[in-house]
């Protein structure tokens, strides 16, 4: 149906109300939120601080005190509320030539451009997440924080306990040979049940599936789909499958860019990589609404989010 200058209003507030509406299915069907911790704070920076593992209970003689346990705060991190905006012009040329066609596609991108930049910056801690020099700098400023609270990088060879600086953990390798096979897999998710808290006890946290880009989809289909081993035509038991223990043993992360490296996601209840909005998405639209620049009427979107990580024990990372 046409429009007439008279309704292109109507036309837009309709426009903005399913803009609004399918950011949020958007938003619900993201990968940033498969892989990140999200929650909400209305504080704009803010300290997360880690408590280290008591000790073990100690040998009691009866009628003596009991031994009294201790607690030891580890290391902390601090999170920053920074914004992202987009903004679309509704110039006098779309109210007088009923520009409709051209409104409805561009609003389609407007509605995607939120959940966009969130999967670039969850991507953005996988790929840069082994060192801070090559993080890409937006308005001024790191796109994310590739340091932890231990002050090493959220990927690293060797990170310390705040209360223990001689028990250390590595949740990063640069072998010669990073490949995706069966052997590399349980190399590295015995690795995975060898961490230790900081008073050397088992952490007892188990690999559950890998985190792959496109490249890597076929070999991921051969070593966690096959009942036996892949790379042999004998019918001893594929031990990647039965290791991995989450029902779709991979994810396949499209955002990613650097082909070849992967990640184990393990069942770690803390150590998350961490966003926490302030507010979600939210649009703006109208004649109230207007470009200080060209002075036109505009739709715009918003959102302000805080993201970062404490420590990282929900994957390995393997480059």
């Amino acid at each position: 149906m046409a429009i007439t200058t008279n309704d292109f209003g109507s036309f837009l507030d309709a426009g903005v109300k399913r803009v609004q509406t399918v950011m949020s299915n958007l938003n619900k069907n993201s990968f940033y939120r498969k892989l990140m911790r999200v929650g909400t704070t209305q504080i704009v920076d803010f300290k997360v601080q880690d408590v280290e593992n008591m000790a073990a209970a100690q040998f009691w003689t009866e009628g003596s005190p009991r031994p009294m346990m201790s607690f030891k705060k580890g290391f902390a991190q601090s999170f920053t509320q920074h914004q992202w905006a987009a903004l679309l012009d509704i110039t006098k040329a779309f109210r007088k030539f009923n520009q409709q066609e051209l409104m409805t596609r561009l609003m389609s991108q407007l509605k995607m451009a939120p959940t966009k930049a969130k999967e670039i910056i969850a991507a953005a801690y996988f790929e840069y997440g082994h060192t801070g020099a090559t993080v890409p700098i937006v308005g001024g400023l790191p796109l994310i924080n590739a340091n932890g609270g231990d002050g090493q990088a959220i990927f690293s060879a060797n990170h310390p306990h705040r209360s223990m600086a001689g028990n250390t953990w590595t949740n990063y390798f640069t072998p010669v040979s990073a490949d995706l096979t069966e052997t590399t897999f349980d190399t590295y998710r015995t690795v995975i049940r060898r961490w230790k808290d900081n008073t050397g006890s088992p952490l007892d946290i188990k690999a559950k599936r890998v985190i792959i880009d496109e490249s890597l989809e076929g070999k991921a289909i051969k070593i966690f789909l096959a009942q036996f081993e892949p790379a042999s035509a004998n019918n001893a038991p594929n031990t990647a499958n039965r290791f991995a223990t989450a029902k779709d043993k991979y994810l396949v992360f499209p955002w990613l860019t650097v082909q070849g490296d992967w990640y184990i996601e393990t069942d770690a209840t803390e150590g998350d990589i961490e966003m926490y909005f302030g507010w979600d998405d939210e649009t703006e639209s109208g004649p109230n609404n207007r470009n200080p620049l060209t002075g036109n009427e505009c739709v715009s979107v918003d959102f302000s989010v805080a993201h970062g990580c404490l420590l990282c024990r929900r994957y390995l990372a393997v480059k």
